[in-house]
């Protein structure tokens, strides 16, 4: 099987990319080559319903780009500050049959917790070498994938937000729905008990929300080149 690359080469220039049809190519033939289950709800944690959030106050004010590297832009050749993320899941109906072709936002804080958006404080405290948003198509077998940085927690106004990835999706026959992704780990579980926000969501269901950081060796079949300094986040999701 041949070995996918997430070179800037592949992410950036690849035509896939730019006609937002990342996931359809050769991911999507890889990322679960050896899941050869039938559809249905075989798995539960895999196959639960979107837990539906809004939007938010920062939700970008401009076009997001068909972009599913945030971490290496068009004429840039540096770095965003921040620990490399390697975002991927499966995006589900509610039978659990994967969703092809669905459109999947991203937007989030970069590493010094700064939105880029008009309400989030001055531009010229934003990295330049990050993304801040972008979008992927799913594939075929319903699969996405970003590479970003984990974002960092932040205050805006009086309110202190532990530190999350906004997700949307987008299907002509599923509809629209909004999530948010955070983080396990101490510290970040101490900034949500003290966060407005997600203490706001449904008690029964907040757990869903939080995803643990993997290390890359958990994930061999997908077949990635990994920065050795890179984590991962699996984040399954299935429409209601």
């Amino acid at each position: 099987m041949k070995k996918f690359s997430l070179s800037r080469r592949q992410l950036l220039q690849s035509s896939w990319v730019s006609a937002g049809l990342f996931g359809l190519g050769a991911f999507s033939k890889v990322a679960w080559a050896q899941d050869t289950q039938p559809p249905g709800n075989r798995d539960g944690a895999s196959c639960q319903s979107i837990v539906m959030t809004d939007d938010g106050p920062l939700y970008p004010p401009t076009a997001i780009p068909w972009l599913s590297d945030l971490t290496q832009l068009p004429g840039r050749s540096g770095r965003p500050e921040g620990q490399l993320l390697y975002l991927f899941g499966r995006i589900r109906d509610h039978q659990c049959r994967p969703v092809a072709g669905a459109s999947v936002e991203i937007w989030q804080a970069d590493n010094s917790g700064n939105y880029k958006h008009p309400r989030a404080g001055p531009a010229n405290q934003l990295d330049l070498n990050f993304g801040y948003f972008g979008r992927v198509r799913t594939g075929e077998d319903g699969s996405y994938l970003f590479k970003t940085i984990v974002p960092s927690a932040y205050s805006l106004g009086d309110i202190r937000r532990a530190a999350h990835i906004h997700l949307k999706m987008r299907s002509l026959t599923h509809g629209v729905l909004t999530t948010e992704m955070y983080f396990e780990g101490d510290e970040d579980e101490r900034i949500r008990s003290i966060d407005p926000v997600f203490s706001s969501r449904r008690k029964e269901t907040r757990h869903r929300l939080i995803v643990p950081t993997e290390s890359p060796e958990a994930y061999p079949d997908l077949k990635l080149d990994f920065e050795k300094d890179a984590v991962c986040c699996k984040y399954d999701l299935a429409f209601r």
